[in-house]
């Protein structure tokens, strides 16, 4: 059985994620541990709040070391864990991120609806992923973010959401997978999207 790691560097409700992944009967540790993550199969990067604190905490957390295993087998970034996969944000000011993902992080833009926003959106696939599998296209996911992110390489634009504007809100290059929304709080289709990643990514 595949073990899950879930990247624990002082931010999120990890705890959340861990109970979907158990309820599809996956083991998910969450650890701070570099050692006990590289023995993981596959690897949550999770993120809540701001994008610069994130990205500090993150790096006070693994320093360089954890960039070797990021790239060293699956990622699931979720959220603000996506935008960090991503060269840079400009959230209240210039942070630099992971750089795995070419492209950069800015607001949300709409004349209509409210930032946050927080709400379910219906997920248009683009391309073809093994973390849609038996999903529907237009399947509805729950969102809660003000920024969003801006993808250079289109065969890497997943599937996107409109929020008045549409935005990339599913990334995939290589090992690295990222969702805007939050997977663990989408009903059914969130825990079948985790099911696949595990099962076939």
């Amino acid at each position: 059985m595949k073990t899950i790691g879930i990247i624990n560097y002082g931010v999120g409700n990890l705890r959340s994620i861990q109970k979907a992944f158990e309820y599809n009967n996956i083991v998910a540790i969450i650890s701070s541990d570099i050692n006990i993550l590289k023995e993981c199969d596959k690897l949550i990067l999770p993120g809540v709040g701001a994008y610069s604190e994130c990205k500090n905490k993150l790096d006070n957390y693994f320093g360089t070391e954890l960039l070797v295993v990021l790239k060293s087998k699956p990622v699931l970034g979720i959220c603000v864990g996506m935008q960090l996969l991503f060269n840079y944000s400009l959230e209240f000011q210039k942070t630099y991120g992971l750089k795995l993902i070419e492209g950069f992080v800015d607001k949300l833009e709409t004349n209509i609806f409210p930032v946050p926003h927080t709400s379910w959106n219906k997920v248009t696939i683009n391309h073809n992923s093994s973390l849609f599998n038996s999903i529907e296209d237009n399947s509805f996911f729950y969102f809660t973010h003000s920024y969003k992110c801006n993808i250079l390489q289109e065969s890497n634009n997943i599937a996107m959401t409109k929020y008045e504007n549409e935005f990339c809100c599913v990334v995939q290059k290589d090992n690295l997978y990222g969702v805007q929304f939050h997977p663990e709080k989408s009903a059914e289709v969130g825990l079948i999207l985790l099911h696949n990643f595990v099962k076939y990514c």
